[in-house]
């Protein structure tokens, strides 16, 4: 679906709309050097920068975004490390609408719950992070005070019911751990329905990882808040 922006006088900024892979690629090639720069390692950069080229091919959303917010989007995510690859959850590219530009879209790097886990993960304190969803029919049991601690049991077989709550635990290396949960009508209340994007998104018809990839995002929302005590 054609996202359609508002009107006015100022005049539109280039995007990669109706660009095949090559001209994309041509567009891009100019940033190799300081992806090269970021990442230390041109084999990296290269593998990189031509997997955000298919990645904008491939996204009909994205390519009706701004070329100057696609790429600052891409080179914001090479300082991160992490990956765009959509499979593995670790960064996404959103479009969103600026009213700024008459309407104009442009691409906002979103980190997502693997990408947060690992970022977390390159300190030299946490040894291991997860975070779960808990539904209605699982067996799920929170301790808080002097012994806190998180028993769940997730059903196996058949239907789990409704999603009730998520959270997340950061294993450190010394043995110890910590945790927090969150119910799903705060994750919905206080997170998604705050995020720009997503409100966004729902005026104006198109997708953001809030609708095709929910569980992951309600994972994350675990995880940014155990960020802020871990």
């Amino acid at each position: 679906k054609r996202l359609n922006g508002g009107k006015g006088k100022t005049k539109a900024l280039a995007t990669f709309e109706e660009m095949d892979s090559l001209k994309i690629e041509k567009s891009m090639q100019p940033y190799l050097p300081r992806v090269e720069s970021i990442l230390q390692d041109s084999t990296a950069a290269g593998k990189f920068l031509h997997t955000c080229i298919n990645i904008i091919a491939g996204n009909q959303q994205l390519q009706q975004c701004t070329q100057r917010s696609i790429i600052g989007g891409v080179l914001a995510c090479s300082m991160t490390g992490l990956s765009l690859i959509k499979q593995l959850g670790q960064a996404h590219l959103v479009p969103f609408r600026n009213r700024d530009l008459n309407g104009q879209y442009e691409a906002q790097l979103i980190i997502g719950y693997a990408g947060y886990a690992e970022l977390m993960l390159r300190t030299d304190r946490i040894a291991a992070i997860d975070a779960s969803i808990v539904y209605s029919r699982d067996e799920f049991d929170v301790r808080e005070g002097t012994e806190q601690r998180i028993v769940h049991k997730p059903l196996l077989r058949g239907d789990r019911g409704e999603m009730v709550l998520t959270y997340a635990v950061a294993r450190y290396k010394d043995g110890t751990a910590k945790f927090v949960w969150m119910s799903i009508d705060d994750v919905y209340e206080f997170h998604r329905d705050r995020s720009q994007g997503y409100k966004s998104a729902e005026k104006h018809g198109y997708t953001t990882p809030w609708h095709t990839d929910e569980a992951a995002m309600i994972k994350k929302t675990a995880v940014i808040e155990l960020r802020k005590f871990a």
